[in-house]
């Protein structure tokens, strides 16, 4: 098992004076950010994507590929985070089956897409905060089904 966690000039003063170890430091796609922690440690990069919204195809994946390589980062995250703006007249709560259909074909498709670009074998799926009608993911994205 690898330990990977967010950089932050806290964590790489605690890594330089030998108070933690870690295999990577997690950086968004920023340049900057990312030139920093690599003087630290391996970098992996966390890249802001999201599954269930229809939104991968506008995605630059030049950019994500040649970060990936230029960063040895392993892995691929997409954030299971269909968000209710995307879905006019569902609700944040219960849907009927044929919507809770759509938002499920929509994540998969989302999940397949990004496998075509960088492998299967390099995706993981992340949940995130389920609020129920007070926030604006829709549920399917944290049913385990």
């Amino acid at each position: 098992m690898k330990l990977a966690i967010n950089y932050s000039t806290q964590a790489a003063v605690l890594l330089r004076n030998g108070r933690i170890k870690i295999d990577y430091f997690k950086c968004p796609d920023w340049p900057g950010l990312i030139s920093e922690a690599s003087r630290l440690s391996p970098v992996a990069i966390h890249f802001n994507l999201t599954a269930g919204n229809g939104r991968l195809q506008q995605t630059d994946w030049s950019k994500i590929e040649t970060l990936l390589y230029q960063t040895a980062t392993p892995y691929v995250s997409l954030h299971l985070e269909p968000k209710q703006k995307y879905y006019p007249g569902f609700s944040t709560g219960a849907l009927t089956p044929s919507q809770h259909e759509q938002v499920v074909d929509r994540i998969l498709k989302d999940i397949e897409f990004t496998s075509q670009h960088v492998g299967a074998e390099r995706v993981i799926l992340e949940n995130v905060p389920y609020r129920d009608h007070y926030g604006k993911v829709l549920r399917p994205a944290i049913e385990p089904d």
